[in-house]
């Protein structure tokens, strides 16, 4: 069940993705690369000050709704999804320079998130050992 939300989550982000006017865009790879940075931080630190909780954050079948019960692996299913979103709309449209500023940056964005994540799970897994 879960790995079919995840899927459905995919999907409507590719979808949704692709309706965005990229030739209106502002924002580009540096502005996703600094948003990035700081949800970052924001998450790190949110995530390390909640505590450890038991969730299986490396199991694609694992649950990841409500946040605030499984908060590694909602913010590690929403980052994974906008970074695999962002590619498939850049493979889309690789032509227009535009577009790949745009979704560029939506993949640094997504890249911040996942990398919160990652972090704090490698953080304690050095920690334990």
């Amino acid at each position: 069940m879960w790995i079919a939300a995840r899927l459905v989550i995919i999907l409507a982000n590719v979808l949704a993705f692709s309706t965005l006017r990229f030739e209106r865009s502002n924002f580009g790879f540096f502005a996703g690369l600094l948003c990035g940075v700081v949800t970052f931080v924001g998450l790190f630190l949110w995530m390390r000050a909640k505590g450890k909780d038991e969730e299986r954050t490396n199991f694609f079948d694992a649950p990841f709704f409500p946040m605030m019960r499984y908060p590694r692996t909602y913010w590690l299913t929403v980052g994974m999804s906008i970074m695999i979103a962002s590619l498939i709309n850049i493979l889309f449209y690789f032509q227009d320079m535009h577009a790949v500023q745009l979704f560029g940056g939506l993949m640094a964005l997504g890249a911040g998130m996942t990398s919160a994540v990652v972090g704090l799970l490698l953080l304690e897994k050095k920690s334990n050992s």
